[in-house]
């Protein structure tokens, strides 16, 4: 697999699994977006674990990478610019370019992050 959504193969972006987990992060990220709560409340069971940080303004969800996962967050949210990749203590957008975010402490390396100021 490679780096990045684009180089992931259509038979991975396809699984079945991977768009369920894409569109329950998608959900998650947007029942948490309009909350007034410093993490969300719990949903029960989770289709892949999250995890949540706000720093005033600023919002981090992200989970471990999964083979297709990426590929299939640029597809079912159309392309958003609001996800990245932590690789190698670096982030980079969905499109390769290296960006200067500040992350959670705690993100480890190989996650998916999903980040919006507001």
């Amino acid at each position: 697999m490679g780096l990045f959504p684009q180089a992931q193969t259509q038979r991975q972006i396809d699984d079945e699994n991977c768009q369920r987990e894409a569109i329950f992060f998608l959900n998650s990220s947007v029942r948490w977006q309009h909350s007034d709560q410093t993490l969300p409340a719990s949903a029960g069971y989770s289709e892949i674990p999250l995890h949540f940080e706000r720093r005033g303004s600023q919002h981090y969800i992200w989970t471990a990478e999964k083979p297709g996962l990426a590929g299939c967050l640029m597809v079912v949210s159309e392309h958003s610019r609001l996800f990245y990749i932590f690789r190698h203590h670096r982030l980079y957008d969905m499109y390769g370019t290296a960006v200067n975010i500040e992350i959670p402490n705690d993100m480890t390396d190989d996650s998916i992050l999903y980040y919006y100021q507001g």
